[in-house]
């Protein structure tokens, strides 16, 4: 009733359940609203049922791949209802706007930016990281080394010096991009070493990270740091390498959308 587009979430539901959950909706607003199916529900279809019963305008399938006539058990009934679905791959976008979904959800998330310095990749989970709260105490009593200086790489590195015994925090530039607040918690921290206008050239190691070679950007001093672990935190990269040529993309190479989220495509 706020002016929003409401979706009872219907998760693991009987039909019986979502029957009663949307006969609750409909008493206290006459506005409409949709319906989310988990597509691998064992009474998918039933609850398609009690959808169309109520004449739900707008189902979203959402979990997986629809299952063969599910799409169109929601849009041939006696109260067809608009179909969203979610959409990993280009293939599979197509694949469902064939079987007659009327817009796709790109969901696609996003990944850790990587260095791509020589054996950054062949190291990861054998000494290199990307969460701090996951894999740091794994190296209690141990340096870490943290790759990245704006705030998520400091407020990182300052957790780790609760089980670290020192903390070193390389940074390209000849600043580090934190707050303020964060730098001056990490100025009076006696377990943190900044080093600025430094960056990674290699990853020693074979199986695991034994070595990390580094270079001074202003001295062009080059030296092999040997911490326990290496924490990267310079930013998140999006997974959109199956529409980077037909949807819109911002300076950040994300998805842009109006405020209501759509895109330049209509339906998506």
């Amino acid at each position: 009733n706020a002016g929003g587009f409401g979706v009872i979430a219907c998760g693991a539901m009987t039909p019986d359940l979502l029957d009663a959950e949307i006969a609750a909706t409909k008493a206290l607003t006459d506005r409409p609203f949709g319906v989310n199916l988990i597509t691998m529900h064992p009474q998918l279809f039933d609850l398609i049922a009690v959808c169309e019963k109520h004449a739900v305008t707008h189902v979203v399938l959402a979990g997986g791949i629809p299952p063969k006539g599910s799409v169109e058990a929601i849009k041939g009934g006696k109260n067809p209802a608009k179909v969203i679905c979610f959409a990993p791959t280009l293939a599979l976008a197509k694949k469902l706007l064939r079987s007659g979904a009327d817009a796709l959800v790109i969901a696609t998330g996003t990944r850790y930016r990587r260095l791509n310095a020589p054996g950054e990749e062949d190291l990861i989970g054998a000494g290199i990281h990307f969460c701090a709260t996951c894999d740091g105490p794994f190296y209690k009593g141990q340096e870490m080394l943290v790759i990245g200086g704006g705030n998520s790489g400091v407020e990182e590195g300052l957790f780790l010096t609760k089980f670290a015994s020192k903390v070193t925090i390389l940074e390209v530039r000849d600043r580090l991009g934190a707050s303020q607040v964060l730098q001056e918690q990490v100025a009076t921290n006696p377990k943190v070493e900044v080093r600025l206008n430094t960056t990674v050239q290699e990853f020693k190691g074979n199986g695991k990270m034994n070595g990390v070679v580094v270079k001074n950007l202003k001295t062009d001093e080059v030296e092999e740091l040997n911490p326990a672990a290496t924490f990267i935190f310079i930013g998140l990269d999006p997974n959109i390498a199956f529409v980077k040529d037909s949807i819109d993309l911002d300076q950040w190479r994300f998805i842009q959308t109006s405020p209501q989220f759509e895109t330049n495509i209509p339906g998506v």
